[in-house]
């Protein structure tokens, strides 16, 4: 099977999935019944500091006891990515995830396209003899790694699509939007390929990614703001439902 067509069978063309940062078990259950009540095809679960990678396992399964239909992925920031596969890979149901989503996938868009890619070729490889299958979400040309040139980001997403499931972008940085020319560039040279993006999505300018992005990965543009600033650590319901219908129309 295809990874494009991997990716449609779950979820068609086009999913939403609310990025939960883990604060507490109860407040992600919270999260993940307004992401499920939003029509959200899944959720993503990540630590961003106050807890430990090896915790969203556990949370992971309290969210199925309750949603046990659920696509959960997860992102395991503090690992490095072949020990994150090697870690999912040796999980049993129930505490299995349906995707990974890592933030640098190691392509290297400077080395000629039929090339091996070694760091990337090696991920690939580790996941191939694990007895995981789940969707691989790939970061490419991602924020806070190293910088890819626009002119480069076609050979980028051709590499990447060779050695994930879906490839990632993203904006500059936490909550900012990505270039539409870049998210053009990248979508052009995927074709069918499923591309992803995991920032700056908000109902304000959702409209302008459709025509490109397959996945959405979302928690700044949907989370709580007391006016003081955003809760990370809270979903706004009605933000989410909002994107949920925007994005998945």
């Amino acid at each position: 099977m295809s990874s494009s067509t991997k990716f449609t069978e779950y979820f068609g063309t086009r999913a939403f999935f609310p990025v939960i940062h883990i604060d507490s078990q109860s407040l992600a259950l919270v999260n993940a019944q307004i992401a499920v009540e939003a029509g959200a095809q899944g959720v993503f679960l990540i630590n961003h500091g106050r807890s430990s990678d090896y915790r969203l396992p556990n949370i992971a399964m309290a969210i199925r006891q309750y949603f046990p239909k659920l696509w959960i992925g997860a992102n395991f920031l503090f690992m490095s990515q072949c020990d994150a596969q090697g870690f999912v890979n040796k999980l049993e149901s129930p505490y299995h995830f349906d995707g990974l989503w890592v933030d640098d996938a190691m392509v290297d868009e400077r080395l000629e396209e039929d090339d091996p890619n070694q760091g990337a070729a090696q991920l690939a490889k580790a996941r191939m003899s694990m007895a995981w299958s789940g969707l691989y979400f790939g970061g490419t040309a991602f924020k806070y790694q190293r910088p890819v040139a626009e002119k480069d980001l076609p050979t980028a997403a051709r590499i990447a699509s060779h050695y994930m499931d879906v490839v990632v972008t993203s904006g500059p940085g936490t909550g900012l939007a990505a270039d539409i020319s870049k998210i053009r560039l990248m979508k052009e040279a995927l074709g069918d390929f499923p591309l992803g993006i995991a920032s700056g999505i908000t109902l304000q300018n959702a409209e302008h990614y459709l025509p490109y992005v397959n996945a959405f990965l979302v928690s700044t543009g949907i989370c709580m703001n007391d006016g003081k600033g955003e809760d990370f650590y809270r979903f706004d319901a009605k933000k989410v439902k909002s994107l949920a219908d925007k994005i998945l129309k």
